[in-house]
């Protein structure tokens, strides 16, 4: 009995969790689930922020693309006004052709391209010659006489005189006007040679032209010069590098890919016409800018590299930035190293085949 009561007295007096108390397993958990949820909580948070962030991005991306094709748009109108003003009718028409592919609903563009379309029209258009009219069918009206019939030989043969003159100077725009003239009022005078009068001063003024901004107006008369006789191989051989150049310069500074396409060709084989390697040169350039802009290094060398290959080391300072864009394409493209602690294959048999 002893025992027992001092058994019972021990029980009471020893402290154990009783009730709702936590025990020190149960703290730790709580603890570790709190530090999860917050955990959760700031990822939650900061994912929210870094999607907002992503969109936001995302969205001044597109707008800032948009801002520049609008851009470049509104360049490539401006400068197809300029093309009409400057009688480059065709060359204005590919502009506002590629305009109206990006933005169909441009009234600008549309506008623009009604306007070119009319001047070029225009241009194509010979001017009517005058036909002499049939005889008539009833003999007893006399015919009305042809004033272009009956003129005045000698004034004939000075006006003759003045068109030889201006064939010798070489004024060909002129010449081009009076012998038009000439043979709407004396049709049968000298046919013969002014049409080679003609013929002649429509190519020298096509060739002048070609070598102008009025590349278009150029292979119009040289078009009209083919009309009364086969063009010589020499000039069909220009007029191919001026239809290659109205080709490749629409897509400068717009499409420079396509524009390497054309003046690649065109910078191997005319050289010279229209500054044809220049502008290849400065188009290679201004393509590795924009990869060197962009720390994008290895593509920017090659381009400055092909750009040197047209037109020397020093071409527009493009070897001192083949130089740079070099050095860091090389530090951006690591350099496998050797290979070492390989073991070679010994005691081979050649292999023979049995027939």
């Amino acid at each position: 009995m002893a025992q027992e009561k001092i058994s019972t007295t021990q029980q009471n007096e020893d402290p154990t969790p009783q009730g709702n108390a936590p025990t020190r397993r149960q703290l730790v958990l709580r603890l570790v689930g709190a530090g999860f949820l917050a955990l959760a909580l700031m990822l939650l948070f900061y994912g929210g922020v870094a999607l907002t962030a992503y969109q936001n991005g995302e969205q001044l991306r597109v707008e800032r693309q948009q801002a520049e094709q609008l851009a470049e748009l509104n360049n490539q109108l401006a400068l197809a006004e300029e093309n009409i003003t400057a009688g480059n009718f065709d060359l204005a028409l590919r502009r506002i052709d590629w305009v109206l592919a990006q933005d169909p609903t441009n009234n600008t563009a549309v506008e623009l391209r009604q306007t070119a379309q009319a001047e070029l029209t225009a241009l194509l258009t010979p001017s009517p010659t005058p036909t002499t009219p049939p005889p008539t069918a009833t003999p007893e009206i006399p015919p009305t006489p042809d004033p272009a019939v009956v003129y005045d030989e000698v004034a004939a043969e000075e006006a003759f005189e003045a068109l030889a003159a201006l064939m010798e100077k070489g004024e060909w725009d002129t010449a081009v006007e009076d012998l038009i003239s000439f043979q709407n009022s004396y049709p049968s005078h000298r046919r013969g040679e002014t049409d080679q009068m003609l013929y002649d001063a429509y190519i020298g003024l096509g060739r002048r032209l070609l070598l102008t901004e009025q590349v278009e107006r150029g292979l119009f008369y040289l078009g009209q010069a083919e009309r009364l006789g086969n063009l010589p191989e020499e000039v069909r051989g220009e007029i191919s590098f001026a239809e290659l150049y109205l080709e490749g310069i629409v897509f400068y500074n717009v499409n420079w890919e396509a524009f390497f396409y054309y003046f690649r060709e065109l910078c191997t084989y005319a050289p010279n016409y229209q500054n044809a390697c220049g502008l290849l040169v400065e188009g290679l350039g201004k393509q590795g800018d924009l990869f060197a802009f962009q720390e994008d290094w290895c593509p920017a060398a090659s381009y400055y590299a092909e750009g040197t290959r047209w037109q020397g080391s020093g071409a527009n300072g493009l070897g001192e930035k083949l130089g740079t864009a070099r050095a860091n394409c090389a530090q951006a493209t690591p350099t496998p190293g050797a290979i070492t602690g390989t073991t070679g294959i010994t005691g081979t048999e050649p292999i023979s085949v049995t027939p």
